[in-house]
């Protein structure tokens, strides 16, 4: 009758495995004669590195001489003995919980609990850790001398967010031995129940690279997945930010955050953070994560995800060929019942490329000197764009509220820049480069320069590869090379009104020979007629 007994205890353990993990000794097959002060071990093999493993005894097994007693569990005094009487006296008696806890109760019994354990207010939580460990290297977790008995297992400090984990080190009868044994629990990492949220960000309708000019207002999108917190978790910090840099300004009007497709309420689903807890972080959307459970009728599915939208203007700050790229992160709790965070980066980092010319003024390749007094003007398409000087024979692109903005590009005057020119902040595409002034004393260019600025896209020239690195390929090698970001050409002039002149003075001398040969020519012509009509006569 009491075999029969622990064996329907062993059952009703084994009922809950929706959010807690319930290991039985029985599934290894090396049993050893138990005793009163029998002790056993936990192994978990396959389990994420560095996780702190911390196994709390709930009850206790009731062994005489090698044989279960009724009852055969008790709860541990006085903490877990005094917190059943407190929350569920219907429970005092071990053989109750056993027999008639229903799934759905015992899944509330152990989460309270847990929370409980790690509250400080709570009497419950002066029930010691029996021992904590460390998941290695390899992912092996070792819990030894463990008297007998059911135990909570409460995991952090990892990328995962772990639910309590219930496992029991309990006897079982060994039908060949006809005995009461102990074997070893062996867990696998797999089977304990933690998810990893995830982060992803991209740019411009789903990419992880763009090209922009400045002034170009471009769109980020952000999606997370969200962790599923056991219920009575005290710590369910949910943040999700991110740091532009330095070439890209921020607009914060644009800033929206949504649960799948429904827009969320500033000020109520989440808070904008400022001061102290924003940082050095160029925006911080700090979530109610009750919030936004309870607009899920307080379960999470799978495919469900917080989406934050938002616009960036590339400024004159933006890098050429390196790129201008963002970081975002995902801040939530490791430790869902005490302190503890950890931060979550994109696999990848969306980058926008911005690209240049570069124009060497000369009279000719050969010649190493640049020629001053150059001015240009420089289209797309029909598009003229407007620049801002910023030194001597260098130009930006203006973007919008810049004043001073001008058409012409005047190369460089004086010093290195001396007809030199050089354009920064431009997309890709196709850019007609047109002289509007020759320099002093030289002829002006009869047809502008085509450039076209191509860095690994599609034909289309409007979706990137994945190669798209930001430096330019040379697609005109008559016309230039790309170095970089960066489209270098040199354009040459040539004097105006200077025919080509050959010879010296044996040129002269020949030309002179011949206008003497020609009157010669024309004087015998006149003599020799007044002799003819003489004679006539």
């Amino acid at each position: 009758m009491l075999k029969k007994k622990t064996q329907q205890i062993i059952k009703a353990f084994g009922v809950w495995m929706l959010s807690l993990i319930l290991c039985l000794g029985a599934a290894v097959p090396a049993y050893a004669a138990v005793t009163e002060n029998t002790k056993g071990s936990i192994r978990i093999t396959g389990a994420e590195p560095n996780v702190i493993v911390q196994p709390y005894q709930l009850m206790t097994v009731n062994i005489e001489e090698g044989t279960p007693k009724d009852p055969a569990y008790s709860w541990v005094e006085p903490q877990m003995k005094d917190w059943v009487h407190a929350n569920y006296p219907q429970y005092d008696d071990t053989n109750e919980f056993n027999n008639t806890v229903s799934a759905s109760d015992l899944k509330a019994f152990y989460s309270k609990l847990a929370a409980d354990i790690k509250n400080p207010a709570k009497e419950v939580s002066a029930l010691p850790a029996v021992q904590s460990a460390t998941v290695d290297e390899n992912g092996v977790c070792e819990l030894t001398n463990l008297p007998m008995g059911n135990y909570l297992l409460l995991m952090s400090r990892g990328f995962k967010v772990y639910q309590p984990t219930v496992v029991n080190l309990i006897p079982a009868w060994d039908e060949d031995e006809e005995d009461w044994g102990l074997a070893p629990v062996e867990i696998d990492g797999e089977d304990l129940k933690g998810e990893e949220p995830s982060i992803e960000k991209t740019v411009n309708d789903g990419k992880d690279k763009d090209d922009a000019a400045i002034g170009d207002v471009i769109p980020y999108e952000i999606k997370a997945t969200i962790p599923t917190y056991p219920e009575g978790a005290t710590n369910k910090i949910y943040n999700i930010s991110d740091t532009l840099s330095e070439g890209l300004t921020f607009n914060p009007g644009s800033l929206k955050a949504f649960l799948n497709d429904v827009e969320l309420t500033a000020g109520d689903d989440y808070v904008i953070a400022s001061g102290s807890e924003l940082g050095n972080k160029t925006f911080k959307l700090v979530f109610n994560y009750d919030k936004l459970k309870a607009r899920k009728g307080g379960e999470w599915e799978d495919s469900d995800r917080i989406r934050v939208t938002y616009t960036a203007t590339l400024n004159d700050k933006a890098k050429v060929t390196t790129g201008n790229e963002n970081e975002a992160h995902l801040e939530y709790s490791n430790n869902p019942y005490g302190d503890g965070t950890n931060d979550k980066e994109p696999g990848t980092k969306p980058k926008v490329y911005t690209y240049g010319i570069i124009v060497n003024k000369k009279t000719d390749s050969e010649t190493p000197e640049f020629l001053p007094g150059a001015e240009f003007e420089l289209k797309k398409g029909n598009d003229k764009f407007y620049f801002i000087k910023e030194s001597d024979g260098k130009y930006r692109v203006a973007k919008s509220g810049d004043t001073g903005a001008t058409t012409t590009l005047k190369v460089g005057e004086d010093g290195d820049p001396k007809g030199k020119l050089e354009i920064r902040g431009l997309d890709l595409g196709t850019y007609t480069l047109t002289e509007t002034k020759a320099p002093g004393g030289y002829n002006k260019l009869r047809e502008p320069y085509t450039l076209i600025l191509r860095d690994e896209v599609d034909d289309s020239g409007d979706n990137p590869e994945p190669g798209m690195d930001g430096t330019l390929e040379t697609t005109q090698t008559d016309k230039g090379t790309a170095n970089g970001g960066n489209y270098e050409v040199t354009v040459l002039n040539k004097k105006g009104f200077e025919l080509p002149v050959t010879g010296g003075r044996g040129t002269i001398m020949f030309t002179v020979g011949g206008i003497l040969l020609i009157a010669l020519a024309g004087a015998v012509l006149v003599i020799s007629r007044r002799r003819n009509s003489e004679s006539e006569a």
